[in-house]
């Protein structure tokens, strides 16, 4: 979870962020404490791959600068590009 911890929190500012690991996935919680706006996605532990990773941190994002957030996106910023290193990982 290293590596998306790490992405996710060069959003801050504007954005902080929440990653709960559970039984039946990965809790994201996105929130924009300026805009009072918050989105949470839970990703099912099968569905742990880059490209929905990405796309849900991509439909979380635009659905909190639809509620006002200045969320900036760019894709060296935002998106993982692999899931090394643990990136996320449901193993003890």
């Amino acid at each position: 979870m290293d590596k998306l911890h790490e992405r996710l929190a060069q959003l801050d500012p504007p954005l902080r962020h929440q990653l709960e690991q559970r039984d039946d996935g990965l809790l994201i919680t996105l929130i924009d404490v300026d805009h009072n706006a918050r989105v949470t996605r839970l990703i099912r532990a099968e569905d742990l791959r880059v490209e929905r990773i990405n796309l849900i941190l991509l439909h979380a994002i635009n659905e909190l600068r639809r509620k006002g957030a200045q969320v900036p996106l760019d894709k060296d910023s935002v998106f993982i590009n692999d899931l090394s290193d643990q990136c996320v990982s449901f193993h003890s």
